[in-house]
Parts: C-alpha cells; structure tokens; sequence
C-alpha cells in the first residue's frame, strides 16, 4: 500500500493555545461480547470501577480545569453500565459534547 494517497494532503499545523482538551472516560472493562481480536476478557470478573459519585468528580475536575469540550465514554461496554445515562447528563449539563463508543453483534 502506497502513502501516495496523502501526497496532497493539506497539513495544518495544531494551535494548542486554542485546542480544545478532550476527556475519554474508560468507563467499565465489563463487555457482552467475546470478539477474538479485541483484548477484553468477557465474561470474565469484572474489575474494580470507579463509583458515579466518583465518576461525576472527575467531570466536574475536567470542567473547572478545561471549560466546556469533548467527554467520550467507551470501555468495554459502556452501555452495561447502569449510570451511564446519569454521568452523560451530568457532561452534557457541563456544556461538554458527548461521543459514545459502542459495540453492536451482527
């Protein structure tokens, strides 16, 4: 495979005065799937997580530090959590933009 592809490409050159700081919550290592590739023991023990009182700490710590920006929550599945909605709210309510990592079976 050949890099030719971005031989044109425009290169911008990143201000990180002005970069916006982006939060990845690894929110759980728990996952209902058991795809081969992936490094994630499913169905496994679950390993200690934090807590959401714990989790909205870190939130409101990356606010006061960053101001409004990106929050993404992955894991495993982050969607095994029962929280997830609660500390989603808790960033958006922040003014962050909310991305989530998912897994889907086929």
């Amino acid at each position: 495979m050949s890099c030719a592809v971005y031989a044109d490409a425009p290169v911008k050159e990143l201000d990180l005065s002005t970069a916006r700081r982006m939060l990845h919550a690894y929110l759980t290592n728990r996952c209902n799937l058991r795809c081969p590739q992936c490094y994630m023991d499913a169905g496994g023990q679950p390993k200690e997580e934090l807590a959401t009182e714990e989790w909205l700490r870190v939130l409101d710590d990356f606010t006061r530090a960053n101001g409004e920006s990106v929050v993404s929550f992955s894991g495993g599945e982050p969607l095994l959590r029962r929280d997830l909605f609660e500390i989603a709210a808790h960033a958006r309510n922040q003014g962050h933009e909310i991305f989530l990592f998912t897994y889907a079976s086929a």
